[in-house]
């Protein structure tokens, strides 16, 4: 069946594409929840009128997805399960678990949203993402814990280590910072006082050879002026 799709559709197409898609996927999911219209020239000129207005309804859907999604990257969701003393739960947390559990959180999202390749069937941390708009997905950060108390101690524990990590980091680099500015200061230092030393030398030998010429054109005038009244005597 060829339908026009009313809003992006991931691995299908874009707003106004249509597309060739099953019966089954068309009649049960597309045009149930109106995400689609059966093409015909009926409807390309139903939807080419709604257009501006779908697209705004759509970008409305955007924003409302994209704050739903802030507050769910900021928080942390608590689920509690007994488990052996391996960390093995004794059962999973299914996408009907995240659900219920965003929703003690006051936060609304379907099954259909939760992305999960498989059941989760161990104690601690997990990432699970959430596709809240075709074109927003948000994740989710799971605390698998015994209990509560649990929970919270695995949560401080992992912030002490990434506090740690986050100080020998920080002083893996000062003695390199420190040592860098050292090293320039005293190259800055050698090459100024290298100039200094060169030009010293210079300086005093370009007076010495001022002097030297200096004196010698006056003992050459001198002898001059010696020269010429010895030989004007005669003529008087």
């Amino acid at each position: 069946m060829k339908v026009i799709l009313l809003e992006r559709i991931r691995k299908l197409g874009q707003i106004g594409d249509e597309v060739e898609v099953k019966n089954g996927y068309a009649r049960n999911f597309l045009l149930r929840r109106e995400k689609a219209l059966r093409a015909n020239a009926r409807t390309r000129a139903a939807f080419a009128a709604r257009r501006v207005e779908i697209e705004a309804r759509n970008l409305d859907l955007i924003r409302e997805a994209e704050a739903v999604a802030e507050t769910i990257n900021e928080k942390e969701f608590v689920i509690i399960r007994q488990a052996a003393e391996t960390d093995q739960l004794y059962g999973s947390v299914s996408n009907r678990d995240v659900v219920n559990a965003l929703d003690e959180a006051g936060i609304k999202v379907g099954r259909s949203q939760v992305e999960m390749p498989s059941p989760i069937k161990v104690l601690g941390f997990h990432q699970v993402d959430l596709h809240l708009h075709p074109d927003v997905t948000a994740s989710a950060r799971l605390n698998v814990a015994r209990s509560e108390d649990e929970a919270q101690a695995r949560r401080e524990a992992r912030d002490a280590e990434a506090a740690r990590q986050a100080s020998e980091a920080a002083q893996a680099k000062a003695p390199q910072s420190e040592g860098g500015e050292e090293s320039e200061a005293s190259g800055s230092a050698g090459k100024a006082s290298e100039g200094a030393e060169a030009k010293a030398p210079q300086s005093e030998g370009g007076k010495e050879s001022e002097a030297s010429g200096s004196a010698g054109k006056a003992s050459g005038g001198a002898e001059n002026e010696s020269d010429t009244p010895a030989e004007q005597a005669p003529s008087a």
